[in-house]
């Protein structure tokens, strides 16, 4: 499990919570991630992605694109409302989870996902 989260608290909070399940790596950015999943695979991607850039959405597109067995996860800020952007992400992510989320709320996604696998 590849984790792209830029709040250093939550990012401990999500590697310690799924650490028994799975292999976690923490990086710094998508494109960090993009290079992680070139060295060593993953099974699951869960990244933080602003919906203001579109060089995000073009990473997550070629990530999912390249990585065609990888399950993508992604939180974001955003109101509630689906819009636009949620539609064009959700082709390329399994999941889209809004910030903020518990912890309790990320693993009902992981399992759905992913059947709690490993890796």
């Amino acid at each position: 499990m590849i984790v792209v989260e830029p709040d250093d608290g939550l990012a401990d909070c999500v590697t310690r919570f799924f650490s028994d399940r799975y292999e976690v790596t923490r990086v710094g950015s998508l494109g960090d991630a993009e290079e992680e999943l070139r060295v060593r695979p993953a099974r699951i991607l869960f990244a933080e992605i602003d919906r203001c850039s579109g060089q995000h959405s073009s990473l997550i597109e070629r990530i999912h694109r390249d990585h065609p067995r990888l399950k993508i996860v992604l939180t974001y800020h955003a109101d509630s409302a689906k819009d636009a952007w949620n539609m064009t992400l959700s082709a390329s992510a399994d999941m889209l989870v809004r910030k903020p989320y518990g912890v309790l709320e990320v693993d009902k996604v992981m399992r759905a996902v992913d059947g709690g696998g490993e890796s």
